[in-house]
Formats: C-alpha cells, sequence, structure tokens
C-alpha cells in the first residue's frame, strides 16, 4: 500500500513539474496548436509546445492565436455631464421663449443629453445635439400666465473625449 502512494505521489510530481516546465503560451504570447483536416476527428484542436520541439503531426496544419488579441480602438474617456438652465417669468406675451445650450468643454464632443424643467406650463419643443457635436441645445417657452411664477427649464449634456 505505501508503495502505491509513493508511486502515486512521485507521478502526481513528476506531471505537475511537466505542466509547470509547459510554455503554453510561448514567450511572446503566442498559442500554437493544429487542427485536423479529415476525418474521423476533423476540425479537432490540439494545442502544443513549439518552444519544446512541439510540431503538428501528419493531416493537421499549423493553427496559431495570440493569448491577448490585438489593441483595440481606446474608445471614450473623461465622461461628464455638464448642466445649463435658464429661468422665465410668466405672464409675458408673446411667451417668454429661451435657448439653453450646455456646452461641453474644449475638446470633448456630446455624446447624450437630454432636458428637465421644474413646474407646469413649460413647452420643451427641441432637445437635440447641436450641429457641431459639442453641446446639447433645448427650446424652452414658458407658458405660465402668472407673471409673478418662474418656470426653470435645464439643458444636460453627456460629453466625453473620443479617440
Amino acid at each position: 500500500m505505501k508503495k502505491a502512494v509513493l508511486g502515486f505521489v512521485a507521478g502526481l510530481v513528476l506531471a505537475v513539474s511537466g505542466i509547470a516546465l509547459a510554455s503554453i503560451p510561448d514567450s511572446s504570447g503566442v498559442i500554437h496548436g493544429c487542427y485536423r483536416t479529415s476525418n474521423p476527428t476533423k476540425g479537432a484542436v490540439t494545442v502544443i509546445d513549439s518552444e519544446a520541439g512541439g510540431t503538428c503531426p501528419s493531416g493537421t496544419v499549423p493553427l496559431n492565436w495570440n493569448q491577448t488579441g490585438p489593441q483595440g480602438p481606446p474608445g471614450l474617456s473623461g465622461v461628464e455631464t455638464v448642466v445649463a438652465e435658464a429661468s422665465l417669468l410668466g405672464g409675458q406675451n408673446p411667451r417668454t421663449e429661451v435657448d439653453i445650450v450646455a456646452q461641453c468643454p474644449t475638446g470633448k464632443v456630446v455624446i447624450g443629453g437630454g432636458f428637465d424643467q421644474v413646474g407646469i406650463f413649460n413647452e420643451i419643443d427641441t432637445s437635440r445635439p447641436s450641429d457641431d457635436g459639442t453641446a446639447w441645445f433645448t427650446h424652452f417657452r414658458s407658458l405660465e400666465s402668472d407673471p409673478n411664477v418662474s418656470r426653470v427649464a435645464r439643458a444636460y449634456a453627456v460629453c466625453a473625449f473620443v479617440q
């Protein structure tokens, strides 16, 4: 029984040592494999250790890929929300109107936006990115009839650097 346990432990140590010494992927991050081109196992892929002399057997073709893949595009950075606000008094005839522009900081572009308003009797008839893509534009009209009531609307621009 002791010999069986000792044999098992020795085999386990050798197996672990072999795994630790394997260089998959290789030192440049490439994984090497072989793709079977004929039946009965057509399409099967076997990973090999090319740095230890592994090569693809007959009936297969080399298939290599990078462990990390290619660098993707940088994307967005520095995302922030810019707010612009306008307040209008009611009771004006014609109704008081204002354009609210939430302008992105220099170098950033608008990637989204919107508006909100405080109170009723307001009208927003436009909420969109500016033509040059650097701000969020909102057109606000107060429909309040009471000249003592102020109405507030805000435009929000979500801005970012786009690489």
